[in-house]
């Protein structure tokens, strides 16, 4: 989720596989330019820490954070607080937030290619996909039951289910990205047959690989065809799982209409 948001606000990059931290100091530092991680990383290369949900504001510093060292990648590094600045000097902003997310949006994400039809979360959410739980369960049966409905309706294999735990084995808690929060995932290639997105609140916490400091109560299970088609969405999710009286109401939330309005809210905004 985090590197599909940088692949949008840093075209330019050439952006490697996921590494552990381990496998990262195992790396030549001739072999990579820059590092953007959640967790501390020590390396006399740049390290830009940031989080696995990124807001507009987020964004903005971190492309001039970028922009400043890596000036070659001709990003356009427009301060937003300055522009802000002039804004308010001549007008008056009256949804500044909307604002800025729109300004952000037009000056460093990239253009939808109009060839490419990205569907809305609306579109992938739907009611069959949203399931909620009262029994308390291991991990690895949370993320098989979150996949429940995409496997159910052929959206991915049943391997693909073993793929995404065994990833979690194998890299670690990287699919927590806060709040609570779970997106378990696997590659393409290892089982899915078309987009998918399901959900899953579980009223008892589940322990990410049984550690205390990742507690889960939802999981989004994403199957992604490619590198493109699933952006929209992505894009949809970050928006609302960044906001936080919008977590709130999806976390309250006790059917899959409420979530569902939840979402159609945050894509007519």
């Amino acid at each position: 989720m985090l590197r599909s948001q940088l692949q949008d606000m840093f075209p330019s990059i050439q952006f490697s596989r996921v590494h552990s931290i381990e496998q990262v100091y195992h790396i030549p530092i001739t072999d990579y330019d820059l590092i953007f991680s959640t967790v501390e990383v020590i390396s006399i290369k740049p390290v830009y820490r940031v989080k696995p949900l990124l807001t507009d504001i987020e964004k903005n510093h971190l492309i001039q954070s970028v922009a400043t060292q890596f000036p070659r990648l001709n990003l356009k590094n427009i301060s937003m607080d300055q522009l802000m600045k002039i804004i308010h000097k001549y007008t008056e902003v009256k949804e500044e937030k909307k604002m800025i997310s729109e300004i952000v949006d037009l000056i460093h994400l990239k253009e939808i290619e109009k060839e490419s039809y990205k569907p809305m979360l609306s579109e992938l959410l739907t009611k069959d996909m949203i399931q909620f739980t009262n029994e308390e369960m291991d991990w690895k049966n949370a993320i098989a039951k979150a996949a429940q409905p995409l496997v159910e309706s052929n959206k991915v294999q049943s391997k693909y289910v073993d793929a995404m735990i065994k990833n979690v084995e194998e890299i670690g808690t990287y699919i927590h990205i806060g709040k609570g929060i779970a997106i378990p995932h696997a590659r393409p290639e290892e089982g899915v047959n078309s987009l998918g997105i399901s959900f899953l609140r579980t009223t008892t916490p589940v322990l990410l690989l049984d550690k205390e400091e990742h507690k889960i109560d939802i999981f989004i299970c994403l199957a992604a065809i490619d590198n493109q088609a699933h952006l929209k969405a992505l894009a949809q999710i970050t928006k609302l799982l960044s906001n936080d009286a919008t977590l709130t109401a999806i976390k309250e939330s006790k059917t899959a209409e409420e979530i569902i309005s939840i979402i159609k809210k945050g894509e007519d905004e």
